[in-house]
């Protein structure tokens, strides 16, 4: 399985749009290669570098298995991914990020930090269709859940 960025490749620099420095929205994903007996995906962003931990900046999850991509610009609560190849965008949730906000929040390191952090973004692969989350499921909750279910993950890492 494979997961790339037309906004950046494997361990360049993610764009000042998504970030906080910029419009601070989610940056495109396409992806190819999931198992034939994938029932539904995820996608997550993490960073590894944060000093509390792994720090989950987004979750999105039961998203179709037909779905290849991810347009830029899920941010807050609705529908999400919009444009998804094969996606009723009702179907697909986001869930609530270590930064307390509902979607999306990019990487935004202190300003005193001057080392570039890391940024994976995350495409995983489950063995059932649908994780019953509430409406206000956090990352982690979603990460817990969907942890047993994973047939096969695809890392992405970007840096900022």
């Amino acid at each position: 399985m494979k997961l790339e960025s037309p906004a950046f490749g494997e361990g360049e620099r993610i764009p000042a749009l998504y970030t906080c420095d910029g419009e601070d929205i989610s940056p495109p994903m396409t992806w190819s290669g999931a198992p034939t007996a994938t029932r539904s995906l995820v996608i997550m962003c993490v960073s590894p570098d944060n000093p509390l931990g792994k720090w989950r900046h987004w979750g999105v999850c039961n998203i179709p298995p037909e779905a290849e991509r991810i347009e830029a610009g899920c941010r807050t609560i609705g529908p999400c991914p919009p444009g998804a190849t094969g996606m009723d965008e009702s179907a697909a949730q986001q869930t609530v990020n270590d930064f307390g906000s509902m979607g999306y929040t990019g990487p935004c390191p202190p300003s005193a930090d001057r080392e570039p952090h890391h940024y994976q973004f995350l495409l995983w692969a489950l063995d059932v269709s649908h994780l019953d989350l509430p409406a206000t499921a956090t990352c982690l909750q979603l990460e817990n859940e969907a942890r047993p279910h994973i047939l096969e993950e695809a890392v992405l890492l970007g840096m900022y």
